[in-house]
């Protein structure tokens, strides 16, 4: 196993592990705001690893249907399964790991981990709080996934 030594975005940024603040909607213009195509387009988390070596997530949008199908399917099989007594701190993080889970479509971990599979990246999320705080982190960050175009 190596340990994380950073995860940044695709394009550099470093991804905070701070608290995600929450603030009005508002842009300049609606090419500001995330398209449905674009929240379901998965985007780059970069990790790297202290030896040196770099892996990444693809990462879809909190926005993307894979994402609200899924959630709707652990809160359902959760409901269905869990008492109000197993909703204790150490559950909550299963849970949250489960559904972010959902938002991966792929990766580049190393053969130790598996084929990117929702069984295996929620093992990855669990065994790595920092990744899951990461991942949790990107996939809210819309920013990050609305297509941005450039004029020459």
């Amino acid at each position: 196993m190596t340990a994380v030594e950073s995860v940044t975005c695709a394009d550099g940024a470093p991804v905070s592990t701070g608290v995600i603040q929450y603030g009005a909607i508002k842009a300049q213009t609606m090419k500001n705001f995330l398209k449905r195509k674009d929240a379901n387009t998965p985007q780059k988390l970069i990790i790297d690893s202290d030896d040196g070596q770099e892996f990444f997530l693809m990462v879809v949008s909190s926005y993307a249907d894979v994402y609200k199908a899924g959630k709707q399917r652990v809160m359902r099989e959760a409901a269905e399964t869990m008492t109000a007594s197993d909703f204790v701190d150490e559950n909550q993080f299963k849970l949250v790991a489960k559904i972010l889970a959902t938002t991966v479509t792929s990766w580049s971990m190393p053969e130790e981990f598996g084929e990117c599979t929702p069984e295996n990246v929620e093992a990855l999320l669990l065994e790595y709080p920092q990744i899951c705080e990461a991942v949790d982190e990107f996939f809210s960050d819309n920013g990050k996934f609305i297509e941005k175009k450039f004029k020459a």
